[in-house]
């Protein structure tokens, strides 16, 4: 007859420990990761933004563009992060009732993306 393994049980203070384990090591990996990484990321978008801003007029025109815009993913991110707190993709999918899939925010006269900019 074999016996079966018991699952291991942690303590709160073990939980605690492993906890202060893994924020520390989520510390150390983070502050390493490569500026250089940080520096395209933030030219890149950067040149998204300007181009959103000029492309809707200062975002007045925004609704007026946005199954265009919507549907280009940088776009898309950069509408996202114009909420504060900036709204994550399946957030936005759900308060928006709509998928950000092109077609999803272009089909019904561009209903879906009228509810995203909408939402933000």
């Amino acid at each position: 007859m074999t016996s079966k393994a018991q699952p291991p049980r942690w303590t709160d203070d073990l939980l605690e420990i492993d906890s202060e384990k893994s924020k520390a090591l989520f510390r150390e990996h983070r502050m390493q990761e490569p500026l250089e990484q940080y520096l395209e990321l933030f030219e890149r978008y950067r040149q998204v933004v300007e181009e959103l801003i000029e492309w809707t007029v200062d975002l007045t025109q925004i609704r007026l563009y946005a199954a265009d815009i919507l549907v280009k993913t940088d776009f898309l991110t950069v509408v996202r992060f114009l909420a504060s707190p900036f709204i994550s993709e399946d957030d936005l999918k759900i308060l928006a009732e709509t998928t950000l899939s092109p077609k999803g925010l272009t089909d019904d006269g561009s209903a879906g993306a009228q509810r995203v900019v909408d939402v933000v």
